[in-house]
């Protein structure tokens, strides 16, 4: 083995040189947002389907919440 190499780590029968954390970033982290992408749409039809009119068309309000209760 070279020097300066990590020694390889073995994933469920398969020897790679990638940890976990190296997982976490290349898979999930595009995963989530991707989900978080895609489901943006729902979740702005569910707050604006309960807004109040008057919450509706105020500019100075933020519209990704709900201020009042209907």
């Amino acid at each position: 083995m070279a020097r300066g190499m990590a020694p390889k780590q073995r994933a469920g029968g398969i020897v790679t040189g990638r940890g976990p954390l190296e997982r976490i970033v290349r898979v999930w982290l595009p995963v989530g947002f991707f989900l978080v992408v895609a489901l943006f749409p729902f979740y702005w039809m569910a707050i604006t389907s309960v807004k109040p009119n008057s919450e509706l068309y105020n500019k100075n309000l933020m519209p990704l919440l709900v201020r009042t209760r209907p």
